[in-house]
């Protein structure tokens, strides 16, 4: 009897770049290893690198494919196992669940894969695949991805509690084998643990596959590192539509390869102290020796990164050319408060930046801008945005009513500074002047 393997992930374990090599060695595993890896362009119009949508289909969220055409899929694979082995990949299996049955999750899931149990082909063994990585690090991924590619705003500890389920690799594994297959091949998702440390020779190594003989590919999927993540957690704040976000993260993608902005790369949500206390009550069927941690510590972007990305979207990013500075970095102060290191390499690039995106157009809403700036006590980066409308945009009308709201900050450094260098500007009306007077002694 054939074999038909269903690999279901879980998600951030390599998924990605192993359905990219099954689709780019389709062929040549037909043919030299007799393993199909079908196209759902069997009951579609368009080709695809892995199974997604019939997964989604099997929990009603497909706009592409119905009941109907599930059972003609499955019913092509049914007459392909009587000649070969299949295998499907779909991560997703992993996470979905029926919402429209009552009772806990794990009801949910079981209903789900009860649904999917009922499509499978009868004329074959199924096999399960499964990776699975250390737990905080899974969690941690997960919570980047869910950011990242949803318009999902809840912080890191909201989303161990929303979605703890996912992260119980023992009760999943026990509903699969109850529900789908007693067959399960469990795989550590660590590269210390792979044939010849490679994703890819090791998970063709579970058909006695050298993969030195198939087509190499790149790694796939990327993540954002977390300072990245938290900036667009932000920015999920704000209403955007999920296009727009999408956009959104491709170009922070591009902004954390480019040099343009200085950070730390990382992906941890944990301390080390709370990775262990975490992986401490999870279960992690391999022993504890084979865990990692790094010494990281969990931080949220500076301000100051957080204000040059907002300014660089602001003017590269035409879906966002509308957006609100104020507002937007309103959020940053609400969500993380002001108690954030001040990277003097942020203001730097920040007074790179500013220069190219101040416009005859937005010149007013960036005075307002530094003048928020400047009541949160952020004065370098307001010095640096006062200059370039004063100094080079010649917004004469702002100075005269910069000096007059906030002469009364004896100790405000800009704007000494600021009037220190106007003081004898033509612009400045008398008032002013008097001011300045009294301010720079």
């Amino acid at each position: 009897m054939n074999r038909l393997y269903l690999h279901v992930g879980t998600h951030k374990t390599g998924t990605t770049t192993i359905q990219h090599s099954l689709r780019a060695n389709d062929e040549l595993l037909k043919d030299n290893y007799n393993l199909y890896y079908p196209d759902i362009s069997i009951v579609s119009k368009f080709s695809h690198y892995a199974h997604h949508e019939i997964s989604h289909a099997l929990a009603g969220k497909s706009k592409k494919i119905d009941d109907d055409q599930l059972k003609y899929f499955f019913g092509k694979l049914s007459k392909e196992l009587e000649f070969q082995d299949v295998i499907l990949s779909a991560e997703p299996i992993y996470r979905h669940y029926l919402n429209d049955v009552e009772g806990d999750i794990w009801g949910k899931k079981k209903a789900y894969y009860n649904k999917l149990a009922q499509f499978l082909p009868k004329n074959c063994e199924v096999v399960l695949i499964l990776y699975i990585r250390q737990p905080d690090k899974f969690a941690a991924s997960m919570y980047s991805e869910k950011v990242s590619a949803t318009n999902y705003n809840e912080d890191f500890v909201k989303f161990l509690y929303d979605f703890d389920y996912h992260f119980d690799y023992e009760k999943n594994i026990e509903v699969l084998k109850e529900c789908i297959s007693n067959k399960v091949i469990v795989r550590p998702f660590d590269r210390q643990q792979f044939v010849n440390k490679d994703l890819l020779s090791d998970f063709y190594s579970i058909f006695d596959i050298d993969d030195n003989e198939l087509k190499k590919i790149e790694n796939k999927n990327d993540g954002l590192s977390r300072s990245f993540v938290e900036i667009k957690r932000i920015f999920n704040k704000c209403g955007y539509s999920r296009k727009d976000l999408n956009i959104l993260r491709s170009y922070l993608s591009h902004l954390a390869n480019s040099g343009q902005i200085f950070y730390t790369p990382g992906n941890s949500f944990f301390t080390e102290h709370t990775a262990k206390g975490y992986n401490d009550k999870r279960y992690y069927p391999y022993p504890q020796s084979y865990l990692n941690y790094s010494d990281e510590s969990y931080y949220v972007p500076s301000i100051t990164m957080f204000i040059h990305v907002l300014i660089l979207v602001k003017k590269n990013v035409k879906e966002f050319s509308s957006l609100d500075l104020v507002d937007t970095t309103q959020k940053y102060l609400d969500t993380f408060g002001t108690n954030n290191s001040i990277s003097i390499n942020d203001i730097l690039f920040i007074t790179e930046s500013v220069p190219k995106c101040v416009s005859k157009g937005n010149k007013r809403e960036f005075y307002e801008y530094g003048k928020f700036l400047m009541a949160n006590g952020l004065e370098k980066i307001s010095v640096t945005i006062f200059h370039e409308l004063f100094y080079n945009r010649k917004l004469t009308y702002a100075i005269n009513d910069l000096i007059s709201n906030y002469h009364e900050l004896k100790d405000n450094r800009s704007i000494i500074d600021i009037s220190k260098i106007y003081k004898d500007s033509e612009s400045i009306d008398k008032h002013s002047k008097n001011i300045i007077s009294s301010l720079s002694g």
